[in-house]
């Protein structure tokens, strides 16, 4: 990984605010449940089995909005990107949400999670691995 800029501590301090609000908001507990062998990575069988506003499906939602947010904060350069790509497990998690993500979208909300498609195509880049 290329250091073009070595965080530093206001870099530090931003993460620690992401980490806080990633506790407050429940994504770790969304993240475990999206690992797991419970949740259905094909869209049609997801929304059969977990229909759009169930306590499942709100989790999901949880994990893309957080990346979302994380991912607007890296497009418009206010995240040390080595310190971020450090931290977030963002093209994993990406790929486990991919299919979820492209069903919202033809479903009519055709712009959904787009800093979170960005923000792992650019990990994903970084490491060298195809891209979204």
């Amino acid at each position: 990984m290329a250091h073009a800029i070595r965080p530093g501590y206001e870099d530090a301090r931003l993460l620690v605010h992401l980490a806080e609000w990633h506790s407050a908001a429940g994504v770790p507990a969304a993240l475990r449940w999206l690992w797991s062998d419970d949740y259905v990575a094909d869209y049609g069988a997801f929304v059969e089995r977990y229909p759009p506003g169930s306590d499942r499906d709100d989790m999901v939602v949880r994990v893309c909005d957080y990346f979302e947010t994380v991912g607007a904060l890296h497009k418009h350069g206010l995240l040390n990107e080595d310190l971020l790509f450090d931290w977030l497990p963002i093209s994993r998690t990406w790929d486990r949400v991919r299919a979820y993500v492209l069903g919202q979208r033809q479903a009519g909300d055709a712009g959904a999670w787009s800093n979170f498609e960005a923000l792992a195509a650019a990990h994903k880049r970084l490491l060298g691995e195809y891209s979204t």
